[in-house]
């Protein structure tokens, strides 16, 4: 007989036998155990991630109908603005037109000597040139804050529209 094996070293192989047993199914236990956390971490985090993905969705769609009204207005009112300046350029064609009874600026020489007599001047007495002047920078003027009326109400809708967007 084999001299060590007896009673003590059997009960010895049989106790790790059982601690390899018991070892083996606690693997096993906590890796089905992980298993199933992981599969429930991932439910959440696909409906977390579905949710945004539905959210963001939702927020491109009105993005996307907030830019087309906002284009619509603005189209609409850069065709009111060109109207107004063609109304514009046709009435400096017409008070220019108008101007052509007018003199024409004498020459340096045709001055006037006395020029401490004159009683003040309206836009009557102005000579062609001064006219033709001064009613272009009038025009130039009443285009830009007629430009500067229409970038301000197309400022403040879209102003408005990002406050909406935001609430």
């Amino acid at each position: 007989m084999i001299p060590f094996i007896n009673a003590l070293n059997l009960r010895l192989v049989a106790y790790g036998a059982v601690a390899l047993i018991i070892s083996f199914a606690v693997y096993v236990g906590y890796n089905k155990i992980y298993d199933r956390g992981a599969q429930s971490v991932q439910l959440e985090w696909d409906k977390d991630k579905q949710a945004r993905e539905q959210k963001l969705a939702e927020v491109k769609l009105k993005s996307d109908r907030t830019e087309f009204e906002l284009k619509t207005t603005y189209e609409q009112r850069q065709k009111a603005l060109n109207e107004k300046i063609a109304n514009l350029n046709k009435s400096l064609a017409v008070a220019i037109a108008g101007l052509s009874n007018r003199p024409a600026r004498p020459s340096d020489t045709d001055m006037p000597t006395n020029t401490c007599t004159s009683n003040g001047a309206t836009g009557a007495e102005l000579y062609r040139a001064d006219a033709e002047f001064l009613i272009g920078e009038a025009t130039r003027a009443e285009k830009l804050r007629i430009q500067l009326e229409t970038c301000q109400m197309q400022y403040n809708a879209v102003a408005e529209a990002l406050r909406k967007a935001n609430d």
